[in-house]
Formats: structure tokens, C-alpha cells, sequence
């Protein structure tokens, strides 16, 4: 009875080792595929052509950027409000 306890915690260690294993090597992989992915966006923005960036031409549609905060409610709505 004891040797069945022994396998099956043996067995279980080994089971556990892989999975980490496995873990460790899927984890390596994407960490991999991210500074590969980060690479070619940077090879791509050093070999772009800098006319079509807003540099040249201010996009078109978009809200312009507020230049402070808004106003606050209270003075918004005092001459509302007395």
C-alpha cells in the first residue's frame, strides 16, 4: 500500500514539473512574439514616410484639445441658482 502512495506522489511531482515546464516555455514564447511584434512596429516607424504625420496636416474632424479645465459646476450655474 505504501509503494501505491509513494508512485502516485512521484508521479504527481513529475506531473507538476512538467506542467511548470510547459508554463515557463509558452510564457518565454509569447514574451518572444511580443519584442518581435515591438520590433517590427519600431523598424516600421523608423522607415515611414514623416509627410503623412500630423507635422504636415492637422487631422480633420476631430475636437481640438481643451486648453485648461472646465469651469467648475457652482460658477457654471450661480446666476441660476441666485
Amino acid at each position: 500500500m505504501m509503494e501505491y502512495i509513494y508512485l502516485v506522489t512521484i508521479v504527481g511531482i513529475i506531473l507538476w514539473s512538467l506542467v511548470n515546464k510547459l508554463d515557463n516555455h509558452a510564457e518565454m514564447k509569447q514574451k518572444e512574439r511580443q519584442r518581435m511584434a515591438s520590433n517590427v512596429a519600431r523598424m516600421n516607424l523608423r522607415s515611414s514616410d514623416k509627410q503623412f504625420t500630423y507635422d504636415v496636416e492637422p487631422p480633420v474632424g476631430l475636437r481640438p484639445e481643451p486648453l485648461a479645465l472646465p469651469e467648475p459646476r457652482r460658477a457654471r450655474y450661480a446666476k441660476y441658482l441666485g
